[in-house]
């Protein structure tokens, strides 16, 4: 017995009916991938932002002695929470026009104005002669700027200090900036370098979430 088959659609229709199946599997499957990586790309970033040297210098060592932070893991905790909340994944709509597909994942990690995270309370101290102090936005666009003039920081203090570790003494012709070791400028500090030491874990997770979400 034999069989005989008839195609009865023209080579561009079939492409183009192709394409058009394609398009809607590639959309159904991006949609998944979106909401598949909001946790693993949280979890990634904390790991990232959380083992700079400088989150552990803002827990009671010297930068949280710099600053005058009583409470710098706490402060720092909730800023590194604030990012990761702000994370976005979202799909792009997959079109195609003459063979060419346009579309995909947009991520967003961290606003690069870092505008959200300043405006926080956590981001700034404020003095005994209530003057706000700014130390975030220090750490990480200051760079090695002398921030406070004719003024010195003396460690280990006896008496007053809002950290307990040090205090700021008057001292003419000194000048105060971010520890060298830690200052940052808007594209090279803390936050950068640590999403940096994650790259190629982000894109492993992409790579294999879109392997299970998207079936073409």
């Amino acid at each position: 017995m034999g069989f005989t088959i008839k195609i009865v659609e023209n080579d561009k229709k079939i492409k183009t009916l192709i394409t058009k199946s394609l398009v809607k599997e590639l959309n159904i499957g991006l949609k998944k991938t979106a909401s598949s990586l909001i946790r693993p790309i949280r979890v990634l970033v904390g790991v990232g932002l959380r083992r700079q040297p400088e989150y552990y210098s803002l827990d009671n060592s010297l930068l949280a002695a710099s600053f005058g932070l009583p409470d710098g893991k706490n402060r720092i905790d909730e800023i590194i929470d604030m990012w990761l909340n702000n994370i976005t994944v979202r799909s792009t709509r997959i079109t195609s026009v003459s063979d060419k597909f346009s579309g995909g994942i947009n991520i967003g990690i961290v606003d690069s104005s870092y505008s959200d995270v300043l405006a926080m309370q956590a981001s700034s101290v404020t003095t005994e002669k209530g003057e706000a102090l700014p130390w975030l936005e220090w750490l990480l666009k200051f760079g090695d700027q002398k921030i406070i003039l004719d003024y010195d920081i003396f460690f280990n203090p006896v008496g007053r200090s809002r950290s307990g570790l040090a205090v700021m003494i008057q001292r003419a012709g000194s000048a105060w900036g971010v520890p060298s070791q830690f200052a940052g400028t808007e594209d090279n500090n803390f936050v950068t370098r640590g999403l940096q030491t994650i790259e190629s874990d982000l894109l492993r997770v992409i790579e294999r979430t879109l392997k299970t979400t998207v079936r073409i």
